[in-house]
């Protein structure tokens, strides 16, 4: 591994979904899909579904309250910065990271929003950690929160991949010389109009066939660069944390990328794909069922629409 200078660590994460769950056989009503189409093809058996007034910014708070909940920890007043991912933001303008402070009432804070769509939070995570390898700020929180439930036709039969749901985690500066942070970003603008949610439209449209296509591509050559980076090979990886896109999609990325799939920690099951809060929900439900070890090598990967897809490796604190 290599080590350049100051490092990253994640310190504290969080995770928040919606009280309400809905089933393939409730969806199955709507969108005359099978229900069982959904689990033998995406491995989705339910997602949580947002309440009608409840906000990206409501799911971030929430997840941000989870977080910071103990006040003899690290206090919320000792983050120098915001970094929240989304791609339903509350509304144009201002930005739903600087709406969620100021739920939190948490003034002072510099923040700003992301949008990559699945991406957005690996690329947050990215974006977090250079300011902390350049010494600009000690500690970051990146959060992802999506409620694409809002932006479904729960009439077609794609209304399955999505549910609701809200992820943190809290960077900070280390001085271990044996921790390792490295990421990449890669994009191919050749799929930009295979997922999108057109102008004058409420509702997402998508090709999967070609997503699925470009994404099982594009993810690869992004790990393969992270782990040249870090002077990594395959095997050095202990978990896989990757954006919950489908089942077989992963299952293609393993094999292209040499990383056996039973390392790859899954759990669109019960939450579908929450695009920028799959990532840092999936790794709560890890750290829940005792999968990462201190020590481990942690590799976080995700395909967003665009297409761009992020990857990141890092040593778990």
């Amino acid at each position: 591994m290599k080590y350049k200078g100051r490092g990253v660590k994640i310190t504290k994460f969080s995770s928040y979904l919606p009280s309400r769950t809905v089933s393939n056989m409730e969806l199955s009503k709507k969108n005359k899909q099978h229900p069982e189409w959904a689990f033998d093809n995406l491995g989705i058996k339910s997602r949580h579904i947002s309440a009608p007034n409840e906000l990206a910014s409501d799911m971030a708070a929430a997840c941000i309250k989870n977080m910071f909940q103990n006040k003899s920890d690290t206090l919320l007043s000792s983050v120098d910065l915001l970094i929240l991912a989304t791609s339903s933001p509350d509304q144009q303008a201002p930005s739903t990271a600087t709406i969620t402070l100021s739920k939190l009432e948490a003034n002072g804070i510099p923040s700003f929003d992301i949008a990559a769509v699945c991406s957005g939070f690996v690329v947050g995570l990215i974006t977090g950690a250079q300011y902390i390898k350049s010494g600009m700020y000690d500690c970051v929180l990146v959060v992802g929160a999506d409620c694409f439930s809002k932006s479904t036709d729960w009439n077609r039969k794609d209304s399955v991949f999505f549910g609701d749901g809200a992820g943190a985690v809290l960077l900070e500066a280390s001085w271990d010389e044996a921790s390792v942070f490295e990421s990449s970003m890669l994009s191919d603008v050749t799929g930009v109009a295979h997922f999108e949610i057109p102008k004058n439209s409420s509702f997402f449209e998508m090709d999967g066939k070609q997503v699925f296509k470009s994404a099982s591509s594009l993810v690869p050559s992004a790990i393969e660069r992270v782990l040249k980076n870090a002077g990594l090979h395959p095997s050095d990886i202990d978990i896989v944390i990757p954006h919950q896109p489908s089942i077989k999609l992963l299952q293609s990325i393993a094999i292209s990328a040499g990383i056996p799939f039973s390392k790859f920690h899954t759990n669109m099951e019960s939450v579908a794909n929450t695009v920028s809060g799959t990532v840092p929900i999936a790794l709560c439900d890890a750290t829940a069922k005792e999968k990462i070890n201190s020590g481990d090598t942690v590799l976080f990967l995700s395909a967003g629409a665009g297409m761009i897809a992020a990857a990141a490796v890092m040593t778990w604190a």
